[in-house]
């Protein structure tokens, strides 16, 4: 299985370094906060799998970043994670995302970047 790059994009640090505990030493798990730094980290990140973090405390913000996401990597699967779910929400659905998780525990967590991570490879493998 090839590697996966993982981003993570928080307002706090916490969630890289659980996750970057979880990954074997072939993943990268690498993160960014969110306002203008972001930009520069996805072009040089390329990630396969983008985790936004906390879309419920700033939807606008949220917003946003998916919407960089999809127009600078295209090929990344997107997971919102939102620690306390409401219909307000539902905002990320519409942009197209892989994943919307209400408060996942670590393990789901994971198995939602492997699973990320197997559809973007099963595309690129129907897509060639």
């Amino acid at each position: 299985m090839s590697s996966t790059t993982v981003l993570v994009i928080s307002p706090t640090g916490e969630l890289r370094q659980s996750l970057s505990e979880l990954f074997s030493a072939s993943d990268q798990v690498t993160d960014a906060r969110p306002g203008a730094g972001l930009l520069s980290v996805l072009r040089r990140a390329r990630p396969r799998v983008v985790i936004v973090d906390r879309i419920d405390e700033r939807p606008e913000a949220a917003q946003l970043e998916i919407a960089l996401v999809k127009e600078l990597c295209p090929q990344a699967r997107v997971i919102a994670l939102s620690r306390n779910s409401s219909d307000a929400d539902a905002f990320v659905v519409e942009q197209g995302i892989f994943c919307y998780v209400a408060a996942p525990c670590e393990g789901e967590l994971v198995r939602l970047i492997h699973a990320a991570t197997h559809a973007a490879d099963v595309e690129a493998i129907c897509t060639s």
